[in-house]
C-alpha cells in the first residue's frame, strides 16, 4: 500500500511539474504572439510604404523625365529662334544631347549645332567647332539667355559678350537683343564696342578710374530712345543718382556700362 501511495505522489509531483512548465510555456507563446502580432503589423505598414514610395518614384521619374524632354525642347528651339534672328540663311538647327553617367550617376548636358546640308540633313557639331569667333559668343549669349528665360529671370549680364565681332556683324545682333528687350529682359554688361546696341534703347554709363587713388566713378550718362521703354530699372536709376557732379583731373576712361532697360 506504501508503495502504491509513494508511487502516485511521485507521480503527482511529476504531472504538477509539468503543468508550470506547461504553463510558462503557454505565458512565453502568448508573449511570442504578441510580439510577432506587433512586429508583423510594423514590418505591414513599413512595406506598403516602401511600395508606396517604389510607386510615387516611378511616378515622378516618368514625369521628371517628361518636363525634362519638354524643357530641353523649348531650350532647343528657342536657342535656333535667337540664331535665326542673326542667322536667318544659315538655318541652324539645336540639339541638346542628355546623358547620365553609368558610374557616378552625375548627369551631363552637351549641346550640338546643325547646319542644313544641300540634303536636308544636318550636320551636328560642338558649339567650340563652329567657324567664328562671332559664332561661338552668339551661341553662347543665345544658350544663356533662353535658360534664363526659362528660369524667369529678367535680366542678364555680360561681358563684353560679342568681342569678336567686327562693325557690320555687331549691328546683325539688334534683332536678338531687341527680341529680348521687348519680351521685357534687361541686358546689363560692359562693352567697348557700342556698334552692338546701334539703335537699342539704351542708358550708358562712362565709367573713369582715378590714376592715384584707384578708386572708379560714374562721371557721365547718356540716353538713347529712352522714350521707347515703358520704364527703366531701379539698377539703372540707382546708378545715375551714383553718378559725381563733376570729373576729376586725374582719370582713365576704363569701360562703358550699358543698361538696355
Amino acid at each position: 500500500m506504501s508503495l502504491r501511495l509513494s508511487s502516485l505522489r511521485n507521480s503527482v509531483y511529476m504531472l504538477e511539474s509539468e503543468l508550470r512548465h506547461a504553463k510558462e510555456n503557454n505565458e512565453r507563446l502568448q508573449s511570442a504572439k504578441e510580439k510577432y502580432s506587433e512586429a508583423y503589423s510594423i514590418y505591414s505598414s513599413m512595406d506598403e510604404y516602401y511600395k508606396n514610395l517604389k510607386s510615387m518614384n516611378v511616378l515622378m521619374t516618368v514625369a521628371l523625365n517628361k518636363y525634362r524632354s519638354n524643357a530641353i525642347k523649348v531650350l532647343e528651339q528657342e536657342i535656333a529662334n535667337c540664331l535665326k534672328l542673326v542667322f536667318p540663311e544659315e538655318d541652324y538647327n539645336v540639339r541638346i544631347d542628355w546623358k547620365t553617367n553609368s558610374g557616378s550617376g552625375e548627369p551631363s548636358a552637351v549641346m550640338m549645332i546643325g547646319k542644313r546640308m544641300p540634303d536636308g540633313t544636318y550636320d551636328y557639331m560642338p558649339p567650340s567647332l563652329q567657324n567664328g569667333g562671332l559664332a561661338k559668343q552668339l551661341i553662347s549669349f543665345s544658350a544663356v539667355s533662353s535658360i534664363l528665360a526659362m528660369l524667369g529671370c529678367k535680366c542678364i549680364f555680360v561681358d563684353e559678350a560679342f568681342n569678336s565681332g567686327d562693325g557690320r556683324s555687331l549691328q546683325e545682333l539688334a534683332p536678338l537683343l531687341m527680341s529680348l528687350l521687348d519680351k521685357g529682359i534687361q541686358i546689363t554688361g560692359i562693352e567697348h564696342k557700342m556698334q552692338v546696341f546701334d539703335g537699342l534703347p539704351r542708358r550708358v554709363f562712362d565709367l573713369q578710374k582715378n590714376r592715384i587713388t584707384g578708386s572708379v566713378s560714374i562721371v557721365e550718362t547718356n540716353d538713347y530712345n529712352m522714350d521707347d521703354l515703358k520704364e527703366v530699372s531701379k539698377l539703372a536709376q540707382g546708378l545715375e543718382e551714383l553718378k559725381p557732379d563733376a570729373k576729376e583731373d586725374t582719370v582713365d576712361t576704363i569701360d562703358d556700362w550699358l543698361l538696355t532697360n
